[in-house]
């Protein structure tokens, strides 16, 4: 029998109401995200998850369990679901400045990451495609194998490269497929084929 892996990004957050890079700063989520949560959960609701596997971040972990809304299901925190790493970036503004365009590394990693340069202490596009293939071999391939229903709990960029990969997307469209806060993406997984059934609606870059 296939499982369904669902593949969710955390609720809204004040560091995105603020147009801030969170990167892997542990920003909770606020009360619109836990809406959003909930939300999530009623639109999850025919589905009964076996387990889920959540990025440690407790904007992430939060999601899971309002969405879950069920103490049994397991959540295993995975630190390759981690959001990708900006470094001296976090914390930053995606405020679109005048001078943004010019000098704001973050402008090529929303709108040319095929040509983003990672900051100190930040990772590569290349490094976040390596934890996001790990965790599609060790998990959605290989850990589904002995469920009939999973829930993943991420972040946006992280997501778009599972999906990405899954779908065979060329970094210079890494975001075409960037879920809403609490948007998701439903998989079916069949001895070790993936099959994409269902997204909701992308959102732009900021």
């Amino acid at each position: 029998m296939p499982c369904t892996v669902v593949l969710a990004r955390h609720g809204f957050t004040y560091w995105n109401a603020r147009k801030k890079m969170q990167g892997q700063v542990n920003i909770p989520l606020n009360d619109e995200g836990r809406r959003q949560a909930h939300q999530l959960h009623d639109q999850l609701a025919g589905i009964d998850f076996d387990v889920c596997y959540s990025s440690p971040l407790v904007r992430a972990v939060e999601t899971a369990r309002i969405a879950l809304d069920d103490p049994s299901v397991p959540i295993v925190k995975d630190e390759r679901l981690l959001e990708h790493s900006y470094g001296l970036l976090e914390g930053r503004s995606y405020r679109h400045t005048p001078w943004f365009y010019l000098t704001n590394p973050a402008n090529d990693y929303e709108h040319h990451p095929e040509r983003y340069q990672a900051p100190i202490g930040g990772e590569t596009f290349d490094q976040v495609y390596a934890r996001a293939r790990s965790f599609i071999d060790d998990v959605i391939v290989s850990a589904s194998r002995n469920y009939d229903a999973m829930l993943v709990t991420a972040h946006g960029g992280i997501n778009c490269a599972i999906i990405g990969l899954i779908k065979g997307i060329p970094l210079k469209d890494f975001w075409s497929v960037k879920q809403a806060n609490c948007g998701y993406t439903v998989m079916e997984v069949d001895d070790g084929t993936i099959t994409i059934t269902y997204s909701t609606p992308p959102t732009k870059v900021h």
